[in-house]
Parts: C-alpha cells; structure tokens; sequence
C-alpha cells in the first residue's frame, strides 16, 4: 500500500510540473501571438502610406501627362523652345520610373 501511495505521489508530482510547464508555454505562445499581431499593423498601417503616396504619384503623373499634351498641341507660335520640352520629358520619365520603383518594392 505505501508504494502505491508513493507512485501515485510520484505521478501526481510529475503531472503538476508538466502542467507547470504548459502554462508557462501557453503564456510564452500568447506573448509571441501579441508581438506578431503589433508587427502585422505596423506593416498594415506601413503599405496603406505608401499604397496613398503611390496614388499621389499617379495623380501628380496623369496631370503632367495632361499639361504636356495641352503644351504639345499648342500652336506653333505658343510652343516651347526644345530645351524646356527636353526638361519636361526628363521630369515625366524621371516621376514615372519612381512610381514605377515604388509599385516594384510592393
């Protein structure tokens, strides 16, 4: 009778520090869980700026494009010198390749 009551407090021992250790596991989990739901707003919140800065660069984009057409179909004595066209197209391309390295980055 006295080494059952020694197995069963043996047994009822080792349950106690196992259940000890899934509680400190579980808790252990549930810290990682909150850490990893912080970081997926911070990315939330980080793609919604920049999916809202890439709009803007549209926006800005489409305008130029529309500004130069109205200057392209101006008549010959309203059009530009050469240079201020060839700075144009720079700056168009130059918006368009930065729109561009933006989407890729996403």
């Amino acid at each position: 009778m006295q080494a059952l009551l020694e197995q069963t407090a043996d047994g009822l021992e080792r349950m106690q520090r196992a259940m000890t250790e899934s509680d400190r596991e579980r808790r252990h989990s549930a810290e990682q869980l909150t850490e990893l739901n912080t970081q997926l707003s911070r990315l939330a919140d980080l793609l919604g700026r920049e999916s809202r800065e890439i709009r803007g660069m549209a926006e800005t984009q489409e305008e130029l494009k529309n500004v130069l057409k109205t200057l392209a179909s101006a008549p010959n004595g309203a059009r530009m010198s050469e240079e201020l066209r060839g700075e144009l197209r720079l700056l168009s391309r130059t918006i368009a390749a930065a729109v561009d390295g933006k989407r890729a980055s996403m």
